[in-house]
């Protein structure tokens, strides 16, 4: 498999070389979810102090109850799209990730010895 000591060397140089180039790309993924949590989360605690001081100011049930729902369905909306943003944030990092390894992949499936099938004919 691996002619020499050469070979070997400059395998583990280059799987070092991805890996380190990927590390990379997951550590600056993490950063950017972690400051979209960040604003997401003072942006909903801001929106929630808002709806609280706003139902608060009302005089009737029927007008706080309104309020209460205006601002639910609002944080609920908020609560989608920003899990959606999260998600797309996430397949977009992890494919970046994997970037470095496709060329690596690619060889392994090329090499790869074709599947054996065994036939289930059983004549009766």
């Amino acid at each position: 498999m691996y002619k020499n000591f050469d070979d070997v060397k400059k395998l583990t140089e280059d799987n070092t070389k991805k890996l380190t180039e990927s590390t990379a790309v997951v550590t600056k993924g993490v950063q950017a979810i972690a400051t979209e949590a960040a604003d997401f989360s003072k942006k909903a605690l801001e929106a929630s102090t808002a709806a609280i001081q706003e139902i608060s100011a009302v005089k009737s049930v029927e007008a706080a109850v309104e309020l209460q729902m205006k601002h639910g369905k609002k944080a609920y909306e908020d609560s989608i799209a920003y899990s959606t943003k999260l998600s797309e944030m996430s397949t977009a990092m992890l494919k970046d990730a994997f970037k470095p390894f496709e060329s690596m992949f690619k060889a392994a499936a090329a090499s790869a010895p074709a599947p054996v099938v065994k036939s289930s004919n059983k004549a009766a």
